[in-house]
């Protein structure tokens, strides 16, 4: 996908253009004639007096400028012209899966995807990323193809598909170096992400339904935090790995992951992105260690977590069940299993 368009396509300038054009042509321009015997299959041939005779109308100058910048036809630069205006703006995410894994939304609740013109950038995605894209709006689904220039995948480019309806979209991606996926859909070991966003509304926030609604109140927990015993968590933790719903995170990812527990509070982050913010309460007499957390903000806030942790060779290994569930067993995170599997080293 290539085109000869400026960053920020306006399709009446380009109209413009065209009426520019045909003006000079009935001037007598023979450069003009050559825009049109370059340009125009119809003028093909022709000498610049055949084109100066024929009668060319705004039509056939706004299918040179067209084709000029790469489309085949003006419907088709326009499709384009609009489609890519119509993705401009801030996006919030409603849901990601990768691998055919659902991700928790604590991965991607305050991330943003922001587009202007042929230019992205992202906020709170664990790290971040810029660069430029192209769409083909004449390919069914829609392709689009993402070119990385600052990040971790800079210079490299990802190929995926996309559908915009009013204020939603919905992006499926091939992660670097796997194929365009030809559907909305993924699966285990097909390296394809599927992204549902919806355009951010003036408040910065994902517009749902669930916006509006009252949410349910959440049963007091009867939860005791434990400062005094909590000296073999404390200080400040770089992530070295994190496998979630049995899908390890991607490298880039990991590595923007801080751990601090000071007291008995203890906050993850993820880049700029807090993933838990809550009072702890730790027991290591047990085996394994078990440690549960009460969130304090967010979608979870006031709700229980329960987990379990180890220590080998100064590498913390925690794993946690879903919120609100039932504390994990064994160290393992498979598909479905809704664990978070994460190992630690202090900094």
């Amino acid at each position: 996908m290539t085109n000869n368009l400026p960053s920020r396509p306006n399709l009446e300038h380009l109209r413009g253009q065209a009426k520019a054009l045909l003006a000079s042509l009935h001037a007598s321009s023979e450069l003009a004639a050559q825009e049109f015997t370059e340009y125009l299959p119809s003028a093909k041939g022709q000498t610049p007096a055949d084109v100066l005779n024929a009668g060319y109308r705004l039509a056939d100058a706004q299918s040179v400028i067209a084709r000029k910048t790469g489309f085949a036809s003006w419907p088709a630069l326009a499709r384009h012209v609009d489609q890519l205006r119509g993705l401009e703006g801030t996006w919030g995410f409603l849901g990601l899966e990768v691998d055919g894994t659902s991700m928790s939304s604590m991965m991607y609740a305050n991330s943003k995807i922001i587009m202007d013109g042929d230019r992205f950038g992202t906020e709170g995605m664990g790290g971040d990323f810029e660069g430029t894209f192209l769409i083909d709006v004449e390919a069914e689904p829609h392709h689009i193809e993402i070119q990385f220039e600052v990040g971790p995948h800079a210079g490299k480019s990802s190929f995926g598909i996309f559908e915009l309806s009013g204020s939603e979209l919905t992006l499926c991606l091939g992660l670097v170096g796997f194929e365009r996926p030809t559907g909305f859909v993924t699966t285990q070991g097909s390296g394809h992400a599927l992204e549902r966003l919806k355009r951010l509304g003036a408040a910065g926030k994902v517009e749902t339904q669930s916006d509006t609604a009252a949410r349910p109140a959440v049963a007091p927990v009867d939860f005791s935090p434990t400062p005094q015993t909590m000296v073999e968590l404390h200080g400040e933790w770089s992530a070295i790995d994190v496998t979630v719903n049995g899908m390890t995170l991607p490298k880039s990812f990991a590595a923007s992951g801080r751990r601090t527990s000071t007291g008995s509070s203890t906050v993850v982050k993820f880049g700029p992105q807090t993933m838990i913010d809550a009072e702890t309460r730790f027991d290591p007499t047990t085996n394994p260690w078990q440690i549960d957390y009460l969130h304090r903000s967010g979608e979870s806030a006031g709700q229980l977590q329960q987990g379990i942790a180890r220590m080998s060779d100064g590498i913390l290994e925690t794993c946690l069940g879903e919120v609100g569930g039932q504390r994990p067993d064994d160290f393992s995170s498979g598909a479905g299993s809704t664990r978070v599997l994460s190992r630690w080293r202090k900094k």
